[in-house]
């Protein structure tokens, strides 16, 4: 998959050609739903063909050569079901691949990609780091773009050595595997020492993981995992979540899905923590704006620092999200499209688009209106 950085330079180089971008949701196993949302493309592709009538001659030999193309490249995907994105020109293909992250249907042909649907994918960027624990070992795992790599493990050494008797002679009738009361409790102090100087190292090793602020999964026994839970200092408590869904020996696709998983309620917390820090704080000092009309104003401002996008907008009307998406790139403002609880907020309390700002909006700053950059519909 394409990393932001791609998107943005792949966007950038593309602003003046003729694109075809195509966006094509998920279908069930089924080999027929797959065929058939080929079908329901190939529909599509002819219906914006006959809009283009009216373009010129070169127009519209471009756009034939751009959906040529765009057959070719899916000619592989195609059939693996997953969600997929394309663009494509007369030239050639720009991207054509799986998406990590569901997308509505959505074919366009204009000036310029249509890239506001793929920044869902870009949440899978996000890295998160899974830690399986019990009291005797960890095994630490990362989790990035949907795959998993293994990266170190860990031991509670000495959780296991035989209790001596209090450091005296054992008496008569004494051996390790008949320890008293105070035997016993020596023995868990030892194994609680030792799972603590594991818990240590886990941290520690956890803290220099710190690129891209990664989120912290634990699994494994409960005792140990809430007690890992409790040792984290509070910069790492932030990130962290702690889940009860792998079995005894996992395979490396069952993390993938628990990681998936977890990454994504994490994600969607912070989503909806953001939502509604920028609704407490729109119109206090020009904090933040909510509603489409005022964060317009902010983005032609280039006051906007962070601009945020309900999925219901971004899949119900992709030109008008992609028209907010490339004033905020072109301001190097960043984005990101909320899902979950935090997506239905944003559409209940303003339409689906607010903003934090880095400054005021500018008074006498005004809303400009966008030209349409090409046809758009969805599939």
């Amino acid at each position: 998959m394409l990393t932001q950085q791609q998107l943005v330079q792949l966007d950038r180089g593309s602003r003046d050609a003729l694109v075809l971008s195509a966006y094509i949701a998920r279908v069930d196993p089924d080999p027929a739903a797959r065929t058939a949302r080929i079908t329901r493309l190939e529909g599509e592709l002819s219906d914006l063909a006959r809009g283009l009538q009216s373009a010129t001659r070169n127009e519209r030999l471009a756009f034939d050569a751009a959906v040529s193309n765009l057959r070719q490249a899916l000619v592989e995907l195609a059939g693996q079901g997953v969600p997929l994105v394309a663009f494509t020109t007369a030239d050639g293909v720009l991207y054509a691949g799986p998406t990590l992250a569901p997308v509505a249907s959505a074919l366009r042909w204009g000036r310029g990609m249509l890239v506001a649907p793929y920044l869902r994918s870009l949440k899978h960027e996000h890295p998160a780091l899974l830690v399986i624990l019990d009291r005797t070992q960890a095994r630490l795992f990362r989790f990035q773009r949907g795959e998993v790599t293994p990266l170190a493990e860990f031991e509670a050494a000495g959780s296991d050595h035989p209790v001596d008797h209090m450091g005296d002679a054992a008496r008569v009738g004494f051996h390790p595997g008949t320890r008293g009361t105070v035997g016993t409790d020596e023995a868990l102090r030892r194994e609680r020492a030792a799972f603590d100087r594991m818990a240590s190292r886990i941290i520690r090793r956890l803290e220099t993981e710190h690129d891209g602020n990664p989120w912290i999964i634990f699994d494994g026994t409960q005792v140990s995992v809430r007690e890992m839970m409790a040792a984290l200092p509070r910069q790492l408590e932030r990130r962290a979540l702690a889940v009860n869904a792998l079995s005894s020996s996992p395979s490396l696709a069952e993390i993938a899905a628990v990681a998936s998983n977890a990454a994504s309620s994490l994600t969607s917390a912070r989503d909806r923590e953001r939502v509604e820090s920028i609704l407490e704080r729109a119109g206090e000092q020009g904090r933040a704006q909510a509603g489409m009309d005022s964060v317009r104003r902010a983005l032609h401002a280039r006051s906007a620092h962070l601009l945020l996008l309900s999925v219901t907008l971004v899949d119900g009307d992709p030109r008008l999200a992609d028209e907010l998406v490339h004033l905020a790139l072109d301001a190097g403002t960043l984005v990101e499209v909320v899902t979950g609880s935090g997506a239905e907020l944003l559409d209940t309390a303003c339409g689906g688009v607010a903003a934090q700002l880095r400054f005021p909006v500018p008074d006498g700053a005004m809303s400009m209106d966008t030209p349409e950059t090409g046809a758009s519909m969805p599939v």
